[in-house]
């Protein structure tokens, strides 16, 4: 059985084109190995023997325009028109299929006079997992005061003198942090201290995606929480995803 090769709407000759495929997986910071790379390597001759010299450059232009843009399927099709295994699918792609390298690789004397050899490679970057994929997680935790007195130090024109305004004060403490993550926001961190949570100071952002062709990725949720004791804040440690 014979097999063609199509690029969106530009389709070879029957048997013209030698596909090499490459599968290999990209991790993130987190070292989540949820992306695969798929690319596709043809080779291949247009046949120019018996063609008038307007003809063949018709034919190689036609090569060269189809492959001027990304963004379309790719791949090995059976005469029946079957696909193969040979394929990438622009729509499920994270950005489109993209044609990363283009060349004609001979110039001896029978090039452009019996045939045009071309060497084209094509790639598409998946999700190996659909929801939610963190990327980045921080968070973090500052304490403020210790509880002691609350000293006050006046300058006078003759001197400095130190007053103590009360006998304890509150023990503080900050949180704040972010997460990024693709296709879908998550949830923020719980607050660390929740009984002392100064509930009118909580917030909670989320900043837009980036758009990528067919996906948004890198959605980031920040938050910042303050908390105030009658005593010092002790033991608590930021949260780690």
């Amino acid at each position: 059985m014979s097999t063609y090769f199509k690029f969106g709407s530009y389709q070879h000759d029957d048997n013209e084109v030698n596909v090499v495929s490459l599968h290999k997986f990209r991790s993130r910071k987190r070292g989540l190995q949820h992306i695969e790379v798929r690319r596709l390597q043809i080779y291949g001759e247009l046949k120019l023997e018996g063609l008038t010299q307007s003809q063949a450059i018709a034919k190689i232009q036609a090569l060269e325009n189809a492959y001027a843009a990304d963004g379309f399927d790719a791949g090995l099709y059976y005469s029946d028109d079957t696909v193969t295994h040979n394929f990438l699918d622009t729509g499920s792609s994270i950005d489109g299929v993209h044609v990363v390298n283009f060349v004609f690789p001979k110039g001896d004397g029978s090039e452009l006079v019996a045939q045009r050899s071309y060497s084209i490679v094509l790639q598409g970057e998946y999700f190996q997992t659909t929801g939610s994929q963190l990327i980045e997680w921080v968070d973090r935790l500052t304490m403020v005061g210790n509880g002691g007195p609350r000293r006050r130090v006046i300058e006078f024109q003759t001197g400095v003198t130190e007053q103590i305004v009360s006998a304890a004060t509150p023990g503080r403490a900050i949180q704040t942090g972010y997460a990024i993550a693709d296709e879908a926001y998550i949830l923020p961190a719980d607050p660390i201290f929740p009984a002392f949570l100064l509930n009118d100071s909580a917030t909670v952002g989320r900043t837009s995606g980036e758009v990528q062709q067919n996906n948004v990725l890198k959605y980031r949720t920040s938050w910042n929480y303050r908390y105030a004791s009658t005593g010092s804040l002790q033991g608590g440690v930021p949260i780690t995803r």
